[in-house]
Order: C-alpha cells, then structure tokens, then sequence
C-alpha cells in the first residue's frame, strides 16, 4: 500500500518502520525506511529511508535538515530508479500561526543533479494544514533548467480550483487528488 492505495498493484508488499528521538530538549532526530517489493515502483528488493532532523535554535528561529533516498531495484516499468535528496529549511516565527523561512534542496536522480532554493511565508491555517506560498528558483547543471517561479495565482473559472506541482521522486500520470476545501459556505 505504500504507493498503491492498498490494492497491492504489481505484487507490492513490504516493510515500513523508523523511530524517532528526542537528542535534546531542542533537537530531535526521526528516521523511517521502507524495505520490500514497492510493486509498480520497483522490484523485490527495493529500499527507500527519511531522515529528519529539527533543532530549536532559539525561541523563534527553527532549522530542519531532511534527507530522503530511494533504491528502487528493478522496476518493470523505468528501471533501475536511484535517487537522493538533501533539504535545509529555516524557519523564524513571527505568531502562532505565521512563519517566515526559506529552503535549499538538492535532489538527484539516476546521475542528474536539481537545486532549488524558495522563500516564503508558512500560514498554518488550522493543526495539519500549512499554506506556503513563496518564490522559488530551480537550476540543473547540464540541462535546460534555469527559472525562477514567483507566487501567481490565477484561475479562470467559477469553480473551486487547487494549483498543484507533484514534485519528490515520481508521481503517477492522472493521478486522483483529494482535495477538501474550508469556508463559510459549501464548495
């Protein structure tokens, strides 16, 4: 289910565990991994983990430090797929529910190198929902990829409309999306 809505597509089954652990009363370290066959994502022996470190550096400035990797051996349907990402975030609060912060990532898939670094704005609009606008600039040297991408939210309709870029490893093609809407009056 780890991929495939619990339908056990393409035979996938595996392992999924981690831990997490408080260093300090201002650091923690948390770590998950995946083991097994990922079904349509990679063969029997398949392996992927997290890793995430949030430290408190002050009262109101936050570091997070996460990297991700996967090693999907085998896949029927793209190969071998190895990737490895590394993310930095700093976050500085400014109220309950406001946080300003900027992030850099390195992300790397089978041999081609991404960046990105983003600014923005953290809006945490209720205890599991966190708007992030920002401003974002990717590059890969080697390629064509050189933009940066400002906050544009536009949508020429009457109906109610989520902007959505699938980004981390590898998204489905026409993958279905649930999306829940809050307001004052029925969506």
């Amino acid at each position: 289910g780890w991929d495939t809505g619990f339908t056990n597509l393409d035979g996938g089954s595996n392992f999924l565990g981690g831990f997490g652990y408080e260093l300090n009363e201002s650091v923690t370290f948390t770590y998950l991994n995946t083991y097994g066959n990922f079904g349509w994502r990679g063969g029997k022996d398949s392996y992927s983990h997290s890793m995430v470190l949030v430290a408190d550096l002050t009262d109101n400035l936050q570091y997070v430090g996460q990297s991700d990797l996967l090693d999907a051996t085998d896949n029927p349907n793209a190969g071998q797929i190895e990737t490895i990402g590394i993310n930095q975030y700093l976050f500085y609060t400014l109220t309950d529910t406001l946080k300003v912060g900027g992030r850099a990532e390195w992300w790397k898939r089978d041999g081609t190198s991404f960046n990105e670094i983003t600014g923005g704005v953290n809006i945490q609009a209720l205890s599991n929902l966190v708007f992030r606008p920002e401003v974002r600039h990717d590059w890969s040297p080697g390629t064509d990829l050189d933009q940066i991408h400002p906050v544009v939210l536009r949508y020429p309709g009457n109906e109610p409309c989520i902007p959505l870029r699938l980004t981390r490893i590898d998204t489905v093609e026409d993958m279905k999306i649930r999306a829940f809407f809050l307001g004052n009056a029925r969506v």
